[in-house]
This record gives C-alpha cells, sequence and structure tokens, in this order.
C-alpha cells in the first residue's frame, strides 16, 4: 500500500505552526534616547578577515570612516572620499609602487591582500592614511569624540592583539591615544 499524499494546504486551513518569535529587547534608558550602545556599522566593513599589517591597516582606516560618518558623534563628516584622503597621504608619506584598490571610496582590503604590496611600504603609507582621518575627526568632532570612535574601531579590528601596529615604521604614524 502507498502512503497517503500530504494534505495540502488550502486558503481555509489553519496556517502551519510559525516558529517562535525571537524575543525583543526593551529600549533601554529615557524613551531610548540615552542609550550606551555602539552604533554597529563599523563591523560590517571591519569583518573581511585579513591577517596582513596592510590589511588590517586598510580594514582600520575603513572602520574609521565609517564609524565618523554614522552620525553618532554629531552632525559634522569626515571627508570620505578616499582618491581626496590619498593625495593629502601622497604629500606626507612615502610614495608607493602601486596604487592601492580602490572601491565604493574604500580600501578593498582583499585586493590589497592579493596584489601584496611590500609590507616595508604600504604599512607606514596606510598608516599616515589612519592619522590623516583621525586629525580630521578631531578637527570635526573634537578631540574626545575622535579619540573615542578610535579606540572603539581600533578593539574591533584588532581586539587585544596590538603587535601589529606595535613595531616603530607604524607606531609613530599613527595617533597617540
Amino acid at each position: 500500500m502507498a502512503p497517503a499524499p500530504a494534505p495540502t494546504p488550502s486558503e481555509w486551513s489553519p496556517t502551519p505552526a510559525a516558529p517562535p518569535l525571537e524575543k525583543i529587547e526593551k529600549k533601554k534608558g529615557f524613551l531610548g534616547l540615552f542609550k550606551r550602545e555602539s552604533s554597529g556599522t563599523a563591523t560590517a566593513v571591519i569583518d573581511q578577515g585579513t591577517g596582513t599589517r596592510p590589511g588590517l591597516l586598510a580594514a582600520l582606516a575603513n572602520g574609521l570612516l565609517a564609524e565618523y560618518n554614522s552620525g553618532q558623534y554629531g552632525k559634522g563628516r569626515v571627508d570620505e572620499r578616499m582618491p581626496s584622503l590619498l593625495m593629502r597621504v601622497d604629500e606626507q608619506a612615502d610614495p608607493i609602487d602601486r596604487p592601492l584598490p580602490i572601491v565604493a571610496d574604500r580600501i578593498d582590503v582583499q585586493a590589497l591582500d592579493r596584489v601584496a604590496l611590500p609590507d616595508e611600504q604600504a604599512a607606514p603609507y596606510l598608516a599616515t592614511l589612519v592619522a590623516t582621518i583621525y586629525g580630521d575627526a578631531e578637527k570635526t568632532f573634537g578631540r574626545d569624540k575622535a579619540k573615542r570612535g578610535y579606540k572603539l574601531v581600533v578593539h574591533q579590528v584588532f581586539g587585544a592583539d596590538l603587535s601589529a601596529v606595535s613595531q616603530s615604521d607604524v607606531a609613530g604614524k599613527l595617533p597617540r591615544i
């Protein structure tokens, strides 16, 4: 005997059991205005799975741009057009052999790792880019807000392992926090 076919749901039949809804979190603070959480915008940019020093510094630069322009620090905005930022960095840093791969005004971290620029050239160049972005944020938002955003993004990119930025060629160019 063949098994009976499963009944097909019709328009009038009860709906199948829906999976339970996730618990909705209550807003914290007075009317949800004074909550103390990060914006989470930088994590989408940073989660790119890189391990090279230039890749980590490029992810830091991308994360800083996303964090400072998230609207969390005030109405001002940091210049996020990568070509204009790189022109300003070219005036300060030693030149690099090849241009950085740019996609949608951000540095393409995976392509940067594939291009394999020499670490001695790319790391100080990218450290100068990070310092330029931080300097712009300091002028736009003030020192305290710029520090807060920088610390947040550094923690998201590097976690507890700051060995990539503690070497002498990069440490002197990054902002001191």
